[in-house]
């Protein structure tokens, strides 16, 4: 499952963010900070519930401004 948001504010140069999955390995969650189509950095959460927090905390985020992605 990947999930992605756009970022409004992009003053810090993150641009969207994507939520995957990572049930085979950790069973927990990536949050993906896409920077450019080149780059990107992570954090690592247990639940999806804690990465969507993080995510509104950070860039403002809603869970409702989620939509699946490929």
């Amino acid at each position: 499952m990947t999930l992605k948001a756009f970022v409004e504010d992009q003053n810090n140069g993150v641009k969207w963010l994507t939520i995957e999955s990572d049930e085979k390995d950790t069973k927990g969650y990536f949050l993906y900070y896409h920077v450019n189509d080149n780059f990107a950095y992570d954090s690592w959460f247990k639940t999806i519930d804690e990465a969507f927090d993080s995510a509104y905390m950070q860039y403002g985020v809603r869970k409702e401004d989620w939509c699946e992605s490929e």
